[in-house]
Order: C-alpha cells, then sequence, then structure tokens
C-alpha cells in the first residue's frame, strides 16, 4: 500500500472574476478531468496567477509546490479580501485548501467545502498512541472520522445530514505506520510553503505571515 497526504491550496472565490472565466463544464472534475483542466488554466489565468499543478487533474487543488513570491502576494491578497474590504491578516483565517489522501495512486479523500490548509495538521492527531476514535479535519464540512483498530486506522465518510464531496471513499482502512510517513512529507512541504510565504511578511505589517496564513496558530 503506497500513501500519501499532498497539501494542497483553493483560490478563495473572490480571486477570480467568473464572468470573465465563462461557465464551467457541466460535469464534475472526476468525471470529466480534460475539460475540467482546462477550465482551471482559465480560472487561474483570470486571477494573474501562473497555472499550477492541480493535486488531482481537472481540479481545484492546486500543488503547494513552485510557487512564485508575486502569486502567493496575489492569493494572499485576495483572501484577505473576502467581502471586498481589507481584513487585518491577525484577524483572518488561513488559506484555503488541505490535504489529499492518495492511496495506489488513486485519490480517496479530499478536502471538503469550506477547508482550509491547517486542517492537513490534523491528520497528525490520528497518529497519537492516545488516539482511539473521533473526527478530524474539522474546518471542513462534512467531517471524516476515525477508528484506530490495531496498526490501521479505519476512516469513514459518511454524513446523515450531508455529502462528502466526490471522491471520497465510505471507508478507507489505511496503515497507521504509512500514514505517518505521509504525514511527515507534508509537513516538510507545508514547511518550505510557510518559509516563503514569511518572506512576505513585512508586506502585510506581521512579524510571521504563515502563522495566520497556514499554522492557524
Amino acid at each position: 500500500m503506497d500513501v500519501e497526504l499532498i497539501p494542497a491550496l483553493v483560490l478563495p472565490a473572490v480571486a477570480v472574476n467568473r464572468e470573465q472565466v465563462g461557465p464551467h463544464p457541466a460535469s464534475s472534475f472526476w468525471q470529466n478531468p480534460v475539460d475540467r483542466d482546462i477550465y482551471q488554466t482559465q480560472v487561474l489565468k483570470a486571477a494573474n496567477i501562473a497555472d499550477y499543478k492541480r493535486v488531482i487533474a481537472g481540479s481545484d487543488f492546486l500543488s503547494i509546490e513552485d510557487w512564485t513570491l508575486a502569486d502567493l502576494r496575489t492569493l494572499i491578497s485576495a483572501h484577505l479580501r473576502p467581502l471586498g474590504e481589507q481584513l487585518p491578516v491577525t484577524e483572518s483565517c488561513t488559506l484555503f485548501g488541505g490535504g489529499v489522501l492518495r492511496i495506489d495512486g488513486v485519490a480517496v479523500l479530499i478536502p471538503q467545502c469550506c477547508s482550509s490548509i491547517d486542517d492537513l495538521f490534523s491528520w497528525k492527531q490520528l497518529l497519537a498512541p492516545t488516539f482511539s476514535t473521533g473526527y478530524f479535519c474539522i474546518e471542513g464540512h462534512p467531517a471524516p472520522k476515525a477508528t484506530k483498530r490495531g496498526t490501521e486506522l479505519i476512516i469513514v465518510c459518511e454524513d446523515e445530514e450531508e455529502s462528502f464531496d466526490q471522491p471520497a471513499q465510505a471507508i478507507i482502512i489505511v496503515s497507521v505506520a504509512k500514514l505517518a510517513a505521509a504525514v511527515a512529507i507534508a509537513e516538510n512541504g507545508i514547511q518550505k510553503l510557510c518559509d516563503k510565504i514569511d518572506r512576505l511578511s513585512s508586506e502585510f505589517g506581521v512579524a510571521k505571515l504563515s502563522k495566520y496564513m497556514i499554522l492557524g496558530k
């Protein structure tokens, strides 16, 4: 079993003039990745951001790798204007996104509606020796629930009131040890992103910009 937890960023809605982009393809990104990928390229162009790699073809989950400072500045500036007016950094939620869980090359769980990048850190709580069962990635909705069974985690993606955004397998079984290795790799990538974002701190009037945009602490 090959387990990956891939950090992803999602553009805030206010970053893009949808009238400039035009209507999106009727089918979902997993049903029509080619047309959806073309659409996502147009979205990024309209947002004046480079065409960054999608974690899943056709989706709006952008790889955190290789972002330029200029594009991070554009992303954060848009994020701080959720209602059209500038929000102080210290009052902002973290950037939108999260972690895409991929097993044997197949995405089995994606960040849900309203998920933020710091949701990725909640995966680490599942690895604690004292963890037995509980919900995680609770910034988004609905939230998956994990239960430890020996050396494995059973992740259940079911909710009586709200459907999970797809792809999300109803039941996911993953090795704790392999998930731990995947979390460590993801955290290393997030740290590199934090280091880059912190180079913009003075422009946004704070000592450590990643504290507010990534870490949520």
